[in-house]
């Protein structure tokens, strides 16, 4: 056998190597020169019986040497037959209280740290075997800063502050005597069995560190806590808590991560299932860096947690579930899609692309929705603006909201609201991916999410993201359950849309009911319609326009009074009406204008460079039956204007033909 001790982080020019040989082994220690009054020993593997007694020029097998060296190293008994390789001696003398006594210099051996001629002593030597951890991890944090020079802290270095297990485990000691004082710390002192030494490690983790699967299953039979956190010093005394379950997650060989996962597992009762949100397990992390081998047999070693194992992105950036799902295949009994993260990349959302009605219905069943019942009627102003807030914005824009609004909404909570976004972005992709008739089942079977879905339903969504025939079947699956009010929202959306979304509508079962069932000077209904007509004049949509206008009671009042010429009648309100009809496209509208007795020839005089391009767009076949008997000049700039091609063509041909007539009249 042989044995090296070095220290990688001072050297000491006092210090001299010397190899000694023997017919059976090779030792090599570094001496600390004569002035060092303290020596901790770098250890890599095991020596001679005394060795570093010896290196201090003490004789091992003398009890007056031992004392001397005992008091120069601050080494309790059993610490110095474990350092010294005398391992009949440390079996022999081995009693509990040995179990939580950590490795401290002798207040007499420590350099003072002031001018103060009284010694110093370790306080935290008395609270660091405590068992309240936060009175731990204060003794922790003072004695590594009250290291000896001296002391090394890299690993398989033998530290100050090492209790009995954490130091058999560096150095390493011989495994049947670490078996030895793991099951005597079982029984006679489990209180040290999670005991962490001044580097902030645990037994357990120092096991996982060295990859010793062995003595690992050794201190998880005798009750050490893989998740007993550890506590390690960082720069400016902060402290970084981790595990030996969460150092266990880094390394290829998952041999101590399944002994970790066996007893956890066999310890809690997850009542609905592993919660995937919180992740106690840290079982995204590991995913993350596995093969989908390693996951598959990890999830069929362990049910409890199939499913989160096979929803959780793996190293090629997605999870099984979500490759099975792309690949139209299904899934093994009892795996459900949960979501994570980016809808785009989750296995709902594969679900939902891939016409996969039964799994999407699975997963948004299981899916964490809003349980507050948001309704409109005879809502706040607050609720109103966060209610359409939620229907096209982003969360940080709600989370703006919540951070700068001076009122809250008690009964609205932010958390209901991120789980809403994220489940109304999984049905939205369900929308514009599949069939009236899968819209119907899903509607059925997912009675959490209908209140999601009718809100997707009266939002711009429909209109402004999906294709015609996904509009259409998620409104005629959607329309029968919507409430009257809400039958206006979107009917109001539908201005801002094309006539034919509109039109649509107004083909649904009950519309006719429901438009005239409100008196016309109800204040909603004025406000509708209101705001109707000015989105359609926005977007072109006749088919909205006409519906605001014939329920507009200002409009119609207008146009009585240009039937009856009335003296107080607004020029420049009637103006402003007429080229609203003509950019909204309403035919109709223009007509009944004219038969009012709209002067048009004032119109032209006045607005002619926007109004006849609006025309010629309107009615390219029919301009000339409105221009007839009026004077005007088509230019380029008129042309240019237009916005379809036949009302181009048309003040073309008008142009040429005005040209001509002017050459003849020379």
């Amino acid at each position: 056998m042989s044995f090296a001790t070095t220290s990688p982080h001072r050297s000491d020019p006092a210090a001299t190597t010397t190899t000694t040989n023997t017919t059976t082994t090779t030792v090599t220690t570094t001496v600390t020169g004569p002035q060092t009054t303290s020596a901790a020993p770098t250890i890599s593997s095991r020596g001679l019986v005394g060795w570093h007694a010896r290196q201090l020029k003490f004789s091992w097998d003398k009890p007056t040497d031992q004392h001397k060296y005992r008091n120069i190293t601050g080494l309790p008994a059993v610490h110095a037959a474990v350092i010294n390789n005398d391992w009949a001696f440390a079996a022999e003398a081995l009693c509990p209280d040995d179990i939580g006594i950590p490795w401290i210099p002798h207040a007499s051996q420590r350099t003072a740290k002031t001018n103060n001629p009284y010694l110093t002593s370790a306080a935290w030597a008395t609270t660091l075997p405590s068992l309240d951890p936060e009175k731990q991890k204060s003794a922790i944090i003072q004695m590594a800063i009250d290291r000896v020079e001296k002391t090394t802290v890299s690993r398989g270095g033998a530290l100050y502050g090492s209790n009995l297990l954490t130091l058999c485990l560096q150095l390493p000691a011989p495994a049947d005597f670490t078996q030895k004082l793991i099951t005597f710390t079982a029984e006679k002192a489990p209180q040290y069995l999670n005991l962490p030494d001044a580097n902030g490690c645990t037994a357990l983790y120092l096991a996982v560190q060295r990859g010793d699967a062995e003595q690992a299953a050794l201190l998880l039979h005798a009750g050490a806590n893989p998740q007993a956190p550890c506590a390690f010093q960082l720069h400016d005394d902060e402290l970084s808590v981790i595990s030996a379950y969460s150092e266990a997650l880094q390394f290829d060989d998952d041999t101590i991560f399944v002994l970790f996962l066996e007893k956890i597992l066999d310890s809690v009762n997850w009542e609905h299932g592993y919660p995937i949100n919180e992740d106690p397990l840290q079982l995204e992390r590991w995913c993350q860096s596995q093969n989908e081998e390693t996951i598959q047999k990890l999830a069929n070693k362990f049910d409890a947690i199939k499913n989160p194992l096979l929803n959780f992105d793996d190293k090629t950036g997605s999870s099984i579930v979500y490759r099975t799902l792309q690949k139209r295949q299904p899934l093994s009994a009892g795996v459900t899609p949960l979501y994570r993260g980016n809808p785009e990349t989750g296995a709902i959302f594969a679900a939902a692309v891939s016409g996969d009605i039964r799994t999407f219905i699975k997963g948004i069943n299981n899916f964490p929705c809003c349980s507050n019942d948001l309704s409109l009627n005879g809502a706040s102003q607050k609720e109103m603006e966060i209610y359409f807030l939620l229907q096209s914005n982003t969360l940080n824009e709600i989370e703006k909201l919540f951070e700068e609004s001076s009122a809250r909404v008690s009964r609205l909570r932010k958390s209901d609201f991120e789980n809403d976004l994220i489940l109304s972005e999984l049905i939205k992709y369900f929308i514009k991916n599949n069939s009236t008739d899968n819209i119907k089942d899903f509607l059925k079977e997912c009675p959490k999410a209908t209140k999601i879905f009718y809100e997707i339903v009266q939002s711009n969504f429909l209109f402004k993201q999906c294709e015609f025939e996904n509009f259409s079947a998620a409104m005629e699956a959607a329309w029968p359950a919507l409430k009257e009010f809400d039958k206006w929202i979107v009917l109001l959306h539908s201005s801002s849309a094309s006539s034919r979304h509109t039109a649509f509508i107004t083909s649904l079962p009950g519309f006719t009911a429901m438009i005239n069932f409100l008196p016309g000077d109800h204040y909603f209904v004025r406000g509708m319609l209101f705001s109707m007509g000015e989105f359609s004049v926005k977007s072109g949509n006749a088919v909205a326009y006409e519906i605001a206008a014939a329920h507009s009671v200002a409009l119609n009042k207008l146009i009585e009074s240009m039937h009856s010429g009335s003296a107080d009648l607004d020029r420049r309100l009637v103006d402003q009406e007429v080229i609203g009809a003509l950019k909204a496209g309403s035919v109709l509208w223009f007509d009944k204008f004219l038969q009012a007795g709209l002067n048009l020839q004032d119109l032209l005089d006045a607005h002619g460079d926007e109004v006849l391009p609006l025309m010629a767009d309107l009615n390219p076949s029919g301009l000339m039956t409105w221009l007839q008997d009026l004077n005007l000049r088509v230019t380029h700039q008129m042309i240019d204007q237009a916005r379809t091609s036949e009302g181009k063509a048309t003040l073309a041909d008008l142009m040429q033909a005005q040209a001509i007539s002017l050459s003849s009249d020379m």
